[in-house]
């Protein structure tokens, strides 16, 4: 066999797999975003091509925003959607993580493409509290720190995930929709990480199913779009 052409097919292989690892973890990432389900959500490769390049360095704390659309007939409220920030630990190290619980936005910007909503259909936008952007700030810092002290990008992770909700009435209908956008860095818009999951038809263990979401207690927040 010729060794130029041995050594190309090597290095095809390395470049591939290390491809297939980094897409393993994107779609495992976005499939514990999605209700820790896979397979129900309808995710557009451009959001897939967007997560591979993401990187929590570059986050903007204070702009960091997610946005979830969903049936009016339930909502989601402060402490509802998590967001979880890592630091892979190498053979000696613990690994790093922070996890935010995400506030209500009672005045959000929002797109052209979010702010129109059909008449079931309600939208609530959350960001980090003051403390929690703080928070991430310092993480940041710390992972600069890892880079210089020879880490990788690759080292660094996060989670959005929805951890659960309330039912605004008492017959919630069979089929009940739920999309998520996010937006990360300050010049950014809001992109879709899954969008139209029917919430009221998937098995969403090992949290707790829709039909044992407890009934809100207080009215809609302003500015949730409602």
């Amino acid at each position: 066999m010729n060794n130029t052409k041995g050594i190309w097919l090597s290095a095809r292989k390395a470049h591939l797999k290390r491809f297939t690892y980094q897409l393993h973890q994107t779609w495992l990432m976005v499939a514990l975003s999605a209700f820790c389900i896979t397979g129900c959500a309808g995710i557009p490769i451009t959001s897939v091509y967007k997560m591979m390049n993401t990187n929590p360095v570059a986050f903007d704390p204070d702009k960091v925003a997610v946005a979830v659309k969903r049936t009016n007939v339930v909502q989601v409220e402060t402490g509802d959607v998590e967001m979880q920030v890592f630091i892979k630990g190498g053979e000696s190290q613990q690994p790093v993580l922070h996890t935010y619980y995400l506030v209500v936005d009672n005045a959000p910007t929002l797109p052209t493409s979010l702010s129109k909503l059909r008449h079931d259909e309600a939208l609530t936008v959350m960001t980090l509290s003051t403390d929690d952007a703080k928070r991430f700030h310092a993480l940041q810092r710390r992972m600069k720190s890892h880079l210089r002290a020879g880490g990788h990008i690759d080292d660094f992770g996060f989670i959005v995930r929805i951890l659960d909700g309330c039912k605004r009435v008492s017959n919630v209908p069979t089929d009940v929709f739920l999309s998520l956008y996010l937006k990360l860095e300050k010049y950014d818009d809001f992109f879709p990480l899954y969008q139209d999951v029917n919430i009221g038809k998937v098995d969403l263990a090992p949290l707790k199913q829709l039909s044992d979401w407890d009934t809100c207690t207080v009215p809609a927040e302003e500015g949730s779009g409602e």
